[in-house]
Order: C-alpha cells, then structure tokens, then sequence
C-alpha cells in the first residue's frame, strides 16, 4: 500500500526550515502568526521548479562535458556508477544520471550548480529529500 503524505522526519524537517525562513521575514510577527502561516505553507502542495538551462551547462562542465566534444562521462556522486552526458546541437544537455539537490529543493535548497550533483536513480531514489549535509 502506498503511503501518503510526508513522513514524520520530513515534516519536522520541513517545519523547522519554513518556521527559520518565515520568521525572518518580518519582525514583527506573533507566535500564533508564525503558527499560520507555517500551518498555510505546509498544506500548500511542493513543485519541482526546473533546473534552467545555464545550470544544467555549468553542472555539465564540471563534470568534464563540452559542447565540443558532443557530451562526456560522469560518475554517479554517491557510487560511482558511469553514465553520459549528451550534448546536442543547440547546447541542449541531458544526462543518463539524474540532478540532484545536495540540499533539496523541498528544504530551501538554491537550484544552482553548486547545489546540484548528478546520482544514478537507485541513489537519488535512496537519498530522497533527506539533507546529508
């Protein structure tokens, strides 16, 4: 049976980060405020934003991939699996790796190249939205 929602770590996580980031906001906020409107963006539903194209370059790049040489070969992050990175005629780049956030999305994390790392799926899948600093 699949479960729905978030687990308990991952709402913890994610109410720790929305009360830091909401309460900095403004000052002037009261508890009962604070509590609201944690409580509003919680019930909102998340969104993968997608990753522009100038990221996807610079991400590309330090793996070692040029435009030149139509693509290159990068290891997963976390095991070292080798898969492509394919670079296409309009500077389109795709990877047989997935991107994935070092801190995640879903916990504040910038879609920057920094940010992100290519894993292979079983890794991505593993890690999840859990941060592993």
């Amino acid at each position: 049976m699949k479960k729905r929602g978030m687990s308990a770590e991952l709402l913890r996580a994610r109410t720790r980060y929305l009360v830091h980031a909401t309460a900095g906001e403004r000052d002037d906020w009261t508890h009962a405020d604070l509590v609201a409107e944690v409580s509003l963006r919680l019930a909102q539903p998340f969104k993968k934003k997608t990753v522009p194209l100038a990221v996807r370059r610079d991400v590309a790049r330090r793996y070692g991939a040029s435009h030149e040489q139509g693509g290159g070969v990068a290891p997963c992050h976390y095991c070292a699996a080798v898969g492509r990175i394919y670079w296409s005629v309009r500077y389109w780049v795709t990877f047989d790796h997935e991107m994935e956030h070092v801190i995640p999305e879903f916990l504040g994390g910038a879609t920057t190249a920094e940010n992100i790392v290519l894993a292979c799926r079983p890794c991505n899948r593993r890690k999840g939205a859990r941060w592993t600093g």
